[in-house]
């Protein structure tokens, strides 16, 4: 402690008491360079006073001062540098004008966007503040094209302040290395060639730069070989900077271009492999594929990374190639170890490749493959390869999804692998990432005691699915621009407190494991009952799924909760109505360990900018339910179709058991055809009630549209025919007869729709399915979809319809205009003209014309059309039954006689048509 006026204090241990004496004071730059102490005691102290230094706000300088011609997503370190004294400096980072979060740090890692960027340093002491000038930094616009290219210049020394990009060194080198490919690259490329040189390294002197392009006209392959072809002519030559042949290189900063590559596979064979150019960061399967009398047939053969970054060009990692011998069932027994974790994770990848041909079967030992895959610490290969994998398990049909499911809960066990993983996964960079289209993922190590802001991890809009640039983790939620998020998560302030509680060594020293998923879709979230129909309502999860975790810590009952936002992905329209939110989360254990949604501890706050947001006292993963209604004409349309589809099937079958008890009602052409074409009718509709929405099973749901496909191009053939046959009775008549017509008809009318339908199937090859994705019918109903619809179905429909409105015409023409000429229809008795309208309603039905209401539904009074089509098709079977059984007094009195309740005498007539009428005199029911 300080006493009197001495400058000094008292050592507790010998009473002395003890001061500073100055002997010389050196200030450089306002700190003191040498001090002389000595230690004496009381009654040696002399009157001494001590002058401190003033403090004074710090000097600052900002390096470098300028940066041009960066490339978009590349990252430069600029140096905060501040001196004064004391030396207690905060630092504060600004970018525009903008502070820039959790940037408290003297080095500033900037990863540019496109534009002119100032940015400024700020920094703080006891002694006041001071800002730094501003460094400019020249971002070029996004899609200019840039490559990496290296030189090592034999003929020059490396000294250490080449290293500097502000010094004399530097800059004299490279301004050579500019005037270099100046002079041997720019009369080779038809653009406007710059060179920015970014660093400078020993070895001899290497530099590195980017060759940038603008005003080009080139493919960027051609480009790449055409700077290539010039560098490889300048190096040959004897040239200025002493570049050698094997001294340089060049390198694309966002492709790799497609190559063809030799290498030995496991016995040694050579194999010559193909991949097709790719994208930087992602990965590429062979052309060649497995042999068709492999385990793995027409699977890849290989699969190969594209790696590096904008900063040093990208480049082709080693193959890995699969032992086709090998599936998916023999990997499940395989024991995973450290020495093979990253063989068995390359060879899940490629086996998984095709999603969309995943059976239920594969996705449970996908999931066994995926769980001893993380039961290992792998390193970020592994975690590569883990990722796509479930990334492309998520491609696989939605009914295999929910079949396995219900089987063995692979799906949830493919989470909880996942989540197993990242706990465990080796963090060389402390910090694993990978975002794929349908799955995004981060984790990293951070201490405890950082936990002190509201972290976040959101998914900006994208209708695109998930992009590595729309991914973004935030130091401090409150940067998250919430109005733009698909789906966002923000942990809580305090969370870094709550763990301290449960962390027994000390908190500042102690790492966790925190990790963030987002997945596209809940495709692999498959509880049993899924959808409840409430008066057209379906309930589902309308939102991304995320979710957060802290390794080995079950976080419950916080009292700060989590919040999440969520963009619906089905918003109310004049085309639905969405109610009923529900804020949720993956119970494991739910539904006797199937896993379900739960709303436990998840509450819904309000609606923001369109965005729901939930709080929620646990980490776990989130999404929203929400009840999804289709528009009033569609619930009331379905309603419609549903009854008369019932109705027609009654009398289908009612027709058709008719026809075929009374040997009567089979004697004539017309009868014939219309009994095939009810066989067609019926089988259509117990189709279509049955299996349009079978879509659990792949196989199944193909095969229901195939035999929907089949049996209503059989209707509308067997309605040509019924068109044709009227056509030869009603407006050809002499010279109608046709031999054999009942069976041509029959080869016709079942043997066409048979080979449309199977040519359909056919030309779906699933080498041409688009994304892997299939295209002969859709996934929501079991129908055609596509080509497959527009050529396979709707272009025969409607040719038959073209033709079945010229018969109608022409035969309503003749029963009308003819019977007129004739003096047949009497205005004062309009029996004749009923009857001629009821033949034509008949016709009508018969021929289908009402199909037409179809095809105009899809023009402004659609409405109205799609009343009228869903009436009249779906009454067709039951007009019928009305026209040919409940109106016909022929088929009334033979059911009258086989049930026994005509006992009266009969008389049997014919009628004008030649038809057999059986008449009672009378007749009594139920006596």
């Amino acid at each position: 402690m300080y006493t009197g006026g001495y400058t000094g204090y008292t050592d507790t241990d010998t009473g002395k008491i003890l001061h500073v004496k100055m002997k010389h004071s050196v200030w450089i730059l306002g700190l003191p360079l040498l001090f002389y102490c000595s230690v004496i005691s009381a009654q040696d102290i002399p009157t001494v006073s001590m002058v401190l230094p003033t403090s004074l706000p710090p000097e600052v300088t900002i390096r470098p001062s300028e940066i041009q011609d960066l490339l978009v997503g590349e990252t430069v370190t600029i140096t905060c540098n501040a001196t004064g004294f004391p030396g207690n400096f905060k630092y504060q980072w600004t970018v525009n004008g903008k502070v820039v979060p959790n940037h408290r740090s003297p080095i500033f890692r900037y990863e540019a966007v496109s534009g002119v960027h100032k940015v400024t340093c700020k920094v703080t002491s006891t002694g006041g503040q001071t800002e730094s000038e501003e460094s400019i930094v020249t971002v070029l616009p996004k899609g200019t094209m840039a490559f990496h290219s290296s030189i090592r210049m034999n003929s020059r020394n490396f000294t250490p302040e080449m290293r500097d990009s502000n010094s004399e060194a530097f800059q004299s080198i490279s301004t050579e290395v500019k005037e270099w490919y100046r002079q041997h690259v720019s009369p080779s490329v038809p653009g406007n060639v710059s060179v920015r040189v970014k660093d400078v390294r020993p070895g001899s002197v290497i530099t590195d730069q980017n060759v940038i392009v603008q005003g080009y006209s080139l493919q960027e392959q051609n480009l790449y070989n055409n700077i290539s072809m010039a560098l490889r002519t300048a190096v040959q030559s004897s040239n200025s900077l002493g570049v050698d042949e094997d001294d340089w290189t060049l390198l694309s900063t966002s492709i790799c271009y497609s190559e063809t590559v030799t290498v030995p596979d496991r016995f040694l064979n050579n194999v010559t492999l193909t991949f097709p150019t790719t994208e930087r960061d992602k990965h590429a399967y062979s052309t060649q594929l497995c042999g068709n009398n492999t385990s793995s047939a027409g699977i890849a053969l290989a699969v190969r990374r594209c790696t590096g970054d904008v900063q040093t060009g990208v480049r082709w990692a080693s193959p890995e190639l699969l032992n086709c011998g090998l599936d998916l069932s023999n990997l499940a027994q395989m024991t995973v170890t450290t020495d093979n974790v990253a063989e068995v994770a390359a060879y899940t990848q490629i086996l998984t490749s095709i999603g969309s041909s995943l059976m239920v079967e594969n996705i449970t030992d996908a999931s066994t493959v995926l769980e001893n895959i993380a039961d290992i610490p792998g390193d970020e290969n592994v975690g590569y390869s883990v990722v796509v994998s479930i990334d492309q398990i998520m491609n696989a049909d939605d009914g295999v999804l929910y079949q396995s499911q219900v089987k063995d809960q692979a799906p949830t066990r493919i989470v909880q692998a996942l989540e197993q993983f990242n706990d465990r996964v080796n963090l060389t960079t402390k910090r694993f990432r990978r975002i794929e289209q349908n799955i995004g993922v981060e984790t990293y190590q951070i201490g405890a005691a950082e936990l002190i802001n509201s972290i976040g991890f959101a998914s900006l809009a994208n209708s695109e699915g998930l992009q590595d640039e729309s991914v973004r983790h935030y130091p401090n939620s409150a940067s998250t621009p919430n109005d733009e998020v698909d789906a966002s998560i923000a942990l809580p302030e305090d969370l870094g407190s709550v763990l301290k509680k449960n962390i027994s060594d000390d908190p500042t020293n102690e790492d966790v494991r925190l990790s963030f998923v987002i997945y596209q879709s809940s495709r692999l979230f498959q509880p049993n009952q899924t959808a409840s129909f409430l008066a057209g309502s379906k309930t589902r999860v309308n939102s991304r799924i995320i979710a957060s975790r802290i390794s080995h810590f079950e976080l419950k009952n916080l009292s700060t909760p989590v919040v999440t936002r969520y963009l619906p992905i089905v918003q109310n329209s004049t085309n639905s109505t969405v109610t009923n939110i529900r804020c949720v989360f993956w119970d494991f254990t739910a539904a006797e360990g199937r896993g379900d949604w739960s709303t436990e501890g998840c509450d819904f706050v309000k609606m923001d900018n369109k965005r729901i947001v939930c709080n929620c006292s646990h980490l776990t993963n989130f999404a929203v339910l929400m009840d999804i209604y289709g528009p009033w004409h569609s619930f009331t349309l379905d309603i419609i179709s549903k009854i008369g589809i019932a109705l027609s099937t009654t009398g289908l079958a009612f027709t058709l058991i008719s026809y075929l008890v009374f040997k009567q009602l089979r004697q004539t052409r017309p009868q014939h055809i219309l009994m095939n074409l009810c066989i067609a009718l019926l089988a259509t509709l117990i189709i279509f009630l049955a299996g349009i929405d079978a879509t659990n099973s792949p196989v199944g749901c193909t095969t229901v549209a195939f035999l929907l496909h089949y049996f209503l191009l059989a209707v509308f053939m067997w309605m040509a025919v019924e068109a044709f046959n009227m056509y030869l009775a009603f407006v050809k008549v002499l010279g109608a007869h046709v031999s054999r017509f009942l069976l041509k008809a029959a080869i016709f009318a079942w043997g066409l729709p048979f080979i449309v339908a199977t040519i359909t199937l056919a030309v779906d090859v699933p080498s041409t399915y688009p994304d892997g994705k299939e295209t002969y019918r859709s996934t929501s109903v079991c129908w055609l979809q596509g080509n497959q619809l527009y050529y396979g179905f709707l272009l025969p429909v409607g040719l038959v319809l073209l033709f079945n409105t010229v018969v109608y015409i022409m035969v309503i023409t003749k029963l009308t205009c003819g019977g007129r000429t004739k003096g047949k229809v009497d205005d004062n008795n309009s029996g004749g003209t009923k009857q001629q309208l009821r033949i034509a309603i008949a016709v009508m039905v018969l021929v289908g014309l009402t199909w037409i209401f179809g095809f105009f539904m899809i023009s402004d009074g659609r409405v109205f059309f799609s009343y009228l089509f869903c009436i009249f098709n779906s009454l067709q079977g039951f007009f019928i039954f009305i026209f040919h059984c409940l109106r016909q007094k022929e088929v009334q009195n033979l059911w009258f006689k086989y049930c026994g309740c005509l006992l009266g005498d009969f008389r049997t007539t014919k009628s004008t048509t030649g038809k057999v009428v059986i008449q009672p005199k009378r007749f009594q029911c139920g006596e």
